[in-house]
């Protein structure tokens, strides 16, 4: 019986010559609907992508735009708990592609724990009114999302483990990264763009799999 020849894998792709002169391209690439990763928060925490876990490593990034909303969780108990809760959408750029590509739009959503006080909507919002009152905007520093463990009791005594995502930031430290900053600039600038990229449809809370911060 013959062998087949396994073929190698190529470490770079030799392209049709039809497909060869598509540009790349320049600065920040808005899809029409803006590429939406999940913080799963369940257990060790993950950023999902579709159907693939991309890991829980930090991710560094600039934000374009930010958006309050109210929105149903269904993994809320309805007898016990207010099963609307407030949602903060990040519209962000990544600064490399270790996890997720940069030079793209994508978005995500955070929320609090059970009781609203606590969780990674408001360590997001105290990274942004420390950065406010510091007097700089924080579409101008480079932010950090990390997960971090969290375990406890809930007052009807159910145990639970969860991670939340804590902030943190810096300035801009070389060259590709000041250019990243002004290639999101032009996209501020663009009004059109804004309103289009914040009004696209995402996901809903009801429509991934459960993430709740216990």
């Amino acid at each position: 019986m013959a062998t087949k020849n396994k073929v190698q894998p190529q470490t770079e792709l030799e392209r049709h010559p039809f497909f060869a002169k598509t540009p790349t391209p320049e600065g920040v690439f808005i899809p029409e609907v803006p590429v939406f990763v999940q913080a799963n928060c369940a257990q060790n925490g993950s950023w999902v992508l579709g159907e693939k876990s991309l890991g829980n490593d930090p991710i560094e990034f600039y934000i374009l735009a930010f958006q309050f909303g109210m929105e149903h969780d269904p993994y809320r108990n309805a007898e016990i708990q207010n099963a609307n809760i407030q949602i903060g959408t990040i519209y962000f750029v990544p600064l490399d592609e270790s996890v997720l590509k940069p030079n793209l739009v994508y978005a995500t959503k955070i929320k609090n724990q059970a009781s609203g006080r606590k969780g990674s909507l408001s360590n997001f919002g105290n990274r942004v009114a420390e950065i406010v009152v510091s007097g700089y905007d924080p579409r101008e520093v480079v932010w950090e999302a990390k997960f971090v463990q969290k375990s406890g009791s809930l007052p009807d005594g159910t145990t639970y483990k969860c991670a939340v995502l804590d902030f943190d930031y810096r300035f801009p430290l070389h060259e590709l990264e000041a250019k990243l900053l002004d290639d999101c600039v032009l996209v501020l600038k663009d009004d059109l763009k804004l309103q289009a990229l914040q009004s696209a449809s995402l996901p809903a809370i009801a429509e991934l799999p459960e993430s709740s911060e216990s």
